[in-house]
């Protein structure tokens, strides 16, 4: 079976931030609920996605992978410090099983915005990482 770039790219982020440390949680829990602030901060790793490029006689490809990072009211520099070092985890990975690759800075994109919900505030920083892919 043919893995496709986008799919190979989820699975080694997800395991490179899982191996640094990083609580990683494969579903996002029920905000609504007030027992979710106990299991913060965490990273959830959300959309991925794929852009082909042609380039003269070849395909090139770019694989975006978008990480949530939440923390509760009080967490705001935790969820910074956080998405730092995920950064700094996803800059030094440089391949996956078939594929070799590199963040493109270019592309890459961080936010770090307070939210409402349900008489509860979180923190919500997201952190757009894109890869070229070779």
């Amino acid at each position: 079976m043919i893995i496709t770039p986008e799919s190979e790219v989820y699975e080694s982020v997800s395991k490179a931030l899982y191996d640094s440390g990083t609580v990683i949680k494969t579903k996002l829990p029920n905000f609504s609920d007030k027992s979710a602030i106990s299991i913060m901060p965490f990273c959830y790793v959300g959309a991925t996605s794929l852009q082909t490029i042609a380039v003269k006689s070849r395909l090139r490809s770019r694989v975006s992978v978008v990480l949530n990072f939440y923390g509760s009211e009080n967490q705001r520099w935790t969820i910074d410090q956080l998405k730092s070092q995920a950064y700094e985890t996803l800059f030094n990975l440089n391949s996956t099983t078939n594929y070799k690759m590199i963040v493109d800075p270019d592309v890459t994109a961080s936010t770090t915005a307070e939210e409402s919900l349900d008489n509860t505030t979180i923190w919500h920083a997201t952190l757009d990482v894109t890869y070229k892919i070779y």
